[in-house]
């Protein structure tokens, strides 16, 4: 499952280039062919349900070893202001999840 709701600046260096596309269908079409191209199975799952929900649900159902997601940092105010999907999905699962992205910062 490929979530890019990440901002360009916090995409991780080897997708990149993928972050100036207008639409997020595009950026997530090239980036499959990114990782297929490099021997990384994908699988993208679409739908219009809550994405935390999608995503913990398709983590059970297929019984996952761990759950990979892109996070950005955040000011206080827009924590507060704005549900992240990325911390629902690591306050409700018992599984390992890996947060990546950032600037480094």
């Amino acid at each position: 499952m490929f979530d890019r709701s990440a901002r360009d600046a916090d995409v991780p260096e080897e997708i990149a280039e993928f972050a100036g596309d207008p639409t997020r269908i595009t950026a997530v079409r090239r980036a499959v062919d990114y990782l297929d191209d490099r021997g990384v199975s994908t699988e993208v799952i679409e739908g219009s349900a809550d994405a935390a929900e999608r995503i913990l649900t398709v983590a059970e159902e297929r019984d996952v070893d761990s759950i990979v997601m892109g996070g950005r940092k955040r000011s206080p105010i827009e924590q507060s202001l704005f549900s992240s999907v990325t911390q629902s999905v690591v306050r409700n699962t018992d599984r390992p999840v890996v947060v990546t992205g950032g600037s480094g910062e």
